[in-house]
């Protein structure tokens, strides 16, 4: 399940490989399936963005949901960094942080921050073989891990912490 608070939209992706999403309208819950959108696509990773839009991962590339007034299309976003154009990434995971309008992207062994304005890669330490985590947290920083690893990436601010961001409750 991935959530977007602004336009209170959930993606589901269930066991059997379909997508739904549930938004929330007047106190009640609206679904609709995306299958037959992702159909030839094959979209592995869907979220929710800004006012009803979405980013789909797909074999490695990377696509943005336009919708018009009577339909919608997926559409390719190309990811050609370099100035010479003779690198293309191939997208493993994406986690997307619609409050800043940030995109996250793990390629392999790099990791790729995306703004309005432009495209960065950061300059990683470790070589990222395996990510099971990545994930931006409620502080705008992107949790990264390999499992045996945790790396906290973005946001120079404290981190958020169970003793003074949790408040304890009684049931």
């Amino acid at each position: 399940i991935f959530a977007d608070e602004s336009s209170k939209e959930l993606v589901v992706h269930t066991a059997d490989n379909k997508i739904f999403v549930l938004r929330e309208e007047k106190g009640s819950w609206l679904s609709r399936s995306l299958e037959a959108e992702v159909e030839d696509t094959k979209m592995e990773d869907i979220m929710p963005w800004q006012n009803g839009e979405f980013w789909g991962l797909s074999k490695g590339k990377l696509f943005f949901r336009k919708k018009t007034d009577t339909k919608a299309a997926w559409w390719p976003f190309r990811l050609k960094p370099d100035k010479d154009k003779e690198f293309e990434w191939s997208v493993k995971k994406m986690a997307l942080d619609s409050k800043a309008n940030v995109i996250w992207l793990w390629a392999g062994e790099s990791i790729l921050r995306i703004d309005e304005e432009e495209a960065r890669k950061l300059n990683w330490k470790e070589a990222l073989k395996n990510v099971v985590l990545f994930k931006v947290g409620i502080d705008g920083a992107l949790w990264v891990s390999d499992g045996t690893i945790l790396w906290r990436v973005g946001q120079e601010g404290a981190a958020t912490t169970y003793e003074k961001d949790v408040k304890p409750f009684v049931s």
